[in-house]
């Protein structure tokens, strides 16, 4: 009697327990990891660079990224991302987080780690958007790690770029460098124009 009751009811529950816990195993995403986070800021202040700056963030796998929202107020815009299922591989980025939220001139960068409603990265750049363009891309890296990159873009720059559509883009890019080239005696005078 016992046996069959075992075979009857136990048996049937157990597998039914078992299978539950399958379906939510094969639901539930792989946690991600953000191995670095790095922000270069391009001479912003000299206002001749294209880029104003770049914030770049190295993960384990292929990240998800959504834009969660855009707000637009006066001169400023303000974009959120979020990269959901995101853990830090170690706890000294949480440091290196902190120190570069923060005001860069005409932009700003907040990154903020989120546990509710899901664990996770948020984003959000203020910028003014009659100076600075944000871009960003996904991309693999020389040591095939998967990144994410968002590009601040001086606007000024990009008008003087644009105006100058009869000079090949070369030769305005590299006026900055200019000076340095002549003062060279290995380069000769004739290197750059």
């Amino acid at each position: 009697m016992k046996n069959g009751l075992l075979q009857q009811f136990l048996i049937p529950l157990l597998a039914l327990i078992s299978l539950i816990y399958a379906i939510k195993a094969l639901g539930r995403q792989p946690d991600n990891t953000l191995s670095e986070i790095y922000y270069h800021q391009n001479g912003a202040k000299e206002g001749h660079y294209l880029e104003a700056g770049n914030l770049i963030l190295y993960f384990t796998k292929k990240p998800v990224v959504n834009l969660l929202k855009t707000d637009q107020k006066n001169t400023y815009e303000e974009r959120t991302f979020f990269f959901p299922q995101v853990m830090l591989k170690r706890k000294e980025l949480k440091t290196e987080i902190e120190r570069m939220n923060r005001e860069y001139g005409n932009y700003t960068i907040h990154v903020v780690l989120v546990k509710k409603p899901m664990n996770g990265v948020q984003i959000s750049v203020r910028y003014d958007r009659h100076k600075i363009a944000l871009a960003y891309e996904e991309f693999e890296s020389i040591g095939l790690k998967n990144c994410v990159i968002f590009r601040l873009y001086n606007k000024e720059v990009i008008k003087k770029l644009r105006s100058n559509k009869n000079k090949p883009v070369l030769i305005t890019a590299s006026a900055g460098y200019k000076s340095w080239t002549v003062g060279c005696e290995c380069m000769g005078k004739d290197t750059f124009l």
